[in-house]
């Protein structure tokens, strides 16, 4: 996991993480939960061997035939936008979190500037020039860092062009995402000082997601015997 203002000389871990499930509902005013979730991490942090267990599971635990639509939520990093393209209807959703973060933070920026409605009628018009010359616009004559702040912003938006149009036009639930690796990952490695090796980092998160899901613990999975993995469900 990352953390932030960690030791000098001490590593970062990214620790991949996908959960499956069937959408959210609402249980509370502020609080949504997913319905029938089930969490899937690699033990060699491998991007590809993961989405091959979740692909593998989707395939036996539905019908996939049958599925109208599949959605992956994520913050747009390389290695998501690799998951599950080889599934008929699926579609790339920019995380929300992230995404109004990043919008919120140049409308700061630019805060006589109508930027919020400017940026949000472009991308639901699918008008990547308007964007362009926005931006440019917003930079005439403004300080270095604000000109910074918008060729980063326009970077991201054009990057993650197509997963953050799908955010803004499409009528979908949400995916809790921070919820999730709040509650199955940071709240346990990163939330409080904690050091771990890459070999540690990568049973306990195991083994956490095994507890999470209800599965079975053996000794075997602490010892790093046991053969059935998460990856026998894309065999």
């Amino acid at each position: 996991m990352q953390k932030p203002k960690k030791e000098r000389g001490k590593r970062n871990q990214i620790v991949p993480l996908v959960t499956v499930s069937e959408g959210i509902e609402k249980v509370s005013e502020r609080r949504n939960r997913t319905i029938r979730p089930m969490h899937f991490v690699d033990e060699e942090f491998n991007g590809k061997q993961l989405w091959e267990s979740v692909e593998g599971y989707i395939a036996k635990a539905y019908d996939t035939e049958a599925l109208k639509h599949t959605y992956v939520h994520g913050d747009g990093e390389k290695w998501i936008e690799k998951g599950l393209n080889a599934f008929k209807r699926t579609k790339h959703i920019i995380d929300g979190y992230h995404y109004q973060k990043e919008l919120d933070r140049i409308c700061k920026r630019f805060s006589k500037r109508n930027v919020r409605t400017v940026i949000t009628t472009a991308i639901t018009n699918d008008d990547k020039h308007k964007v362009d010359h926005f931006l440019h616009t917003l930079m005439e004559g403004a300080p270095e860092e604000d000109v910074a702040a918008a060729k980063s912003f326009g970077t991201y938006l054009l990057n993650q062009w197509v997963p953050i149009r799908n955010y803004v036009t499409l009528d979908i639930p949400g995916s809790c995402t921070e919820g999730q690796i709040s509650h199955v990952l940071s709240e346990r490695f990163s939330r409080n000082p904690m050091g771990w090796s890459r070999k540690g980092l990568a049973k306990l998160s195991k083994i956490r997601v095994l507890k999470l899901n209800g599965q079975k613990i053996t000794a075997a999975d602490f010892r790093g015997e046991q053969e059935e993995t998460y990856r026998e469900y894309g065999e």
